[in-house]
Order: C-alpha cells, then structure tokens, then sequence
C-alpha cells in the first residue's frame, strides 16, 4: 500500500517536469528548421527607425517592420515576462507554433501572396521570459 502511496506522490510531478522539458526540446529543434532574416538584410529591406513601443502597438505592418531591427538589436524584451509582450505591444497577429509565442507581421507585403515576415519573441525553457527576439518568415 505504501508503495502504490509513494509511486502515485511522485508520478504527477515527475510527468509534469518530463512534458516541460519535451516542450522546450521541441521548440529548440523546430527553430532549427525555419527561415529566419539577419538584421542586416531586415536594415536594407525596411530601414531603421527608432523603437518605439506605442508606435509599433499602433503602428500598420511597414511602421513595424522599419523599427523591427532597433527592436531586436535593443534587447528590450530579452528576460522580460512574455505577458509584458503583448501589454505594450497589442494582442499578436501572427502565428508562431502556437499561441503562446506572440509574434507581430511586419511584411507590408502579407496582403499581396509575396513573402509573409513577423517578428517572434521566443520563449525560454520555462516558457515565462523572452528568450530571444527575431524575424521569421511565415509564409511563401
């Protein structure tokens, strides 16, 4: 009795540990495969303009993607809460694996089938803090 005791104390957890760290294995291996754009072709694409958060939550897709190199090379959200993500940038419209990984379109291109480009705050092993920040292409 004491065993089935025991077992049953430390399964719950133990899977609980186990599907975290097969989540975060996944995402790590799933962002070896993907398309990614540097900053320097992000800067000759779109240009540079100066981060700023209330104009890029309000800003249309070009106004984002001309601050999409000062926003990442910044590192303002690196170790910041993933929740303070979408606070000061608006709700995410783009996708990323799933929900839980905001990612913001800044292709002024995405309504004309041509190449689909967003900006993805990718989340540490806990899935608590951003991780890193990057431009990834989406579609086509």
């Amino acid at each position: 009795m004491e065993i089935k005791k025991l077992s049953s104390t430390f399964f719950l957890p133990l899977t609980f540990v186990a599907a975290l760290l097969t989540a975060g294995a996944w995402a790590t291996q799933s962002l070896l495969h993907k398309d990614f754009m540097s900053l320097e072709k992000a800067e000759k694409r779109w240009g540079k303009d100066p981060f700023i958060a209330e104009k890029f939550k309000s800003g249309n897709e070009l106004a984002r993607a001309k601050m999409a190199v000062s926003l990442i090379s910044s590192k303002a959200y690196i170790d910041k809460p993933l929740s303070s993500v979408r606070k000061e940038l608006g709700d995410p419209d783009g996708y990323f694996e799933n929900d839980g990984i905001p990612a913001y379109i800044i292709s002024p291109e995405s309504n004309t089938g041509k190449e689909l480009w967003q900006i993805i705050f990718i989340p540490d092993e806990k899935w608590e803090r951003v991780k890193e920040v990057r431009i990834h292409k989406n579609c086509c």
